[in-house]
């Protein structure tokens, strides 16, 4: 039931838009620094680091400092795959309308 529990929780942090929008960023990109990440989502930084240190304290993301700033990259890869079937079915989905 733990387990359930957990992806359960995965599954609401990420169920987002600006969130699973800075999943594809990350995805994307590898890692980035907070201020590029809110520039490519249209938030302030203060709002960006909220919604990416959610993701972090889960474990689905992870944060160096480098210097100044923090950058940001996907800290466990099951993120990917749920993001990719996540967009898989919105195609398909999609597509039959």
């Amino acid at each position: 039931m733990a387990e359930l529990e957990r992806t359960a929780t995965m599954l609401r942090i990420i169920a987002h838009p600006v969130r699973l929008r800075l999943l594809e960023l990350l995805r994307d990109r590898g890692e980035a620094p907070v201020h590029d990440l809110a520039d490519a989502v249209a938030l302030a930084p203060a709002a960006t680091s909220q919604h990416l240190n959610h993701m972090r304290r889960l474990g689905l993301l992870a944060a160096r400092r480098r210097g100044r700033e923090v950058r940001y990259g996907i800290g466990d890869r099951r993120v990917l795959k749920i993001l990719r079937c996540a967009c898989a079915a919105e195609g398909e989905n999609g597509a039959s309308r």
